[in-house]
């Protein structure tokens, strides 16, 4: 499930990883190599009108984040926000069923 952030989060990206200097430090550059590989997915998957599967490229978003070091209050964050960048669409309650046929061919390289 998604989760939206208090507008004053949104406002100011202070729970930004590449705000905060010690996160930064230590998670970066494996943040630049999840990011470069989820977008252009995400892409793909709004050009083709694929919303329920967007969650679950986000699911895989989030444990790769995860195992990058980022800490665990920042991956939603980050997830919405790269998700509201590229396909708003995908956050509405509607589009969370995953087929299951498509959970298998996902996978975010760390």
């Amino acid at each position: 499930m998604f989760l939206r952030m208090p507008k004053e989060q949104a406002e100011h990206d202070k729970f930004d990883c590449f705000s905060n200097a010690d996160c930064s430090k230590q998670v970066e550059t494996k943040i630049t190599e999840i990011k470069a590989s989820f977008l252009p997915r995400l892409e793909f998957l709004k050009e083709k009108s694929m919303p329920s599967e967007a969650k679950l490229l986000v699911r895989h978003l989030r444990d790769a984040l995860a195992k990058a070091g980022v800490p665990k209050s920042r991956t939603e964050y980050l997830a919405v926000r790269w998700v509201e960048s590229i396909f708003p669409e995908a956050l509405k309650p509607e589009h969370h069923e995953v087929p299951e046929a498509v959970e298998e061919h996902i996978v975010i390289d760390v």
